[in-house]
């Protein structure tokens, strides 16, 4: 019977059940591995990393504060130079 989890889900799969652990550290212990599991593993763990660093990277930021609910406002301004006018 043919397997109805698409790469994406099992890669999202992947990501749960290694979201506590060290990517690069799960990354090298990787020898050796060959088949299409081992590629999305590595896949997962990529992302992780990659989700990871930004995360400390942007985690002290001079002025950054929380989001409140609904996300954040962006002010429309008017390009400089620009005219008000009527349409």
């Amino acid at each position: 019977m043919k397997e109805k989890r698409n790469l994406h889900q099992k890669v999202q799969e992947m990501c749960n059940c290694y979201a506590t652990t060290d990517p690069l550290k799960s990354m090298s212990q990787m020898v050796n591995e060959d088949s299409e599991d081992a590629a999305v593993k590595w896949l997962a763990l990529a992302a992780l990393h990659g989700v990871n660093a930004n995360a400390k990277k942007n985690h002290h930021l001079p002025g950054r504060r929380p989001e409140r609910a609904g996300g954040s406002r962006v002010p429309a301004r008017r390009p400089s130079g620009a005219q008000q006018g009527h349409r």
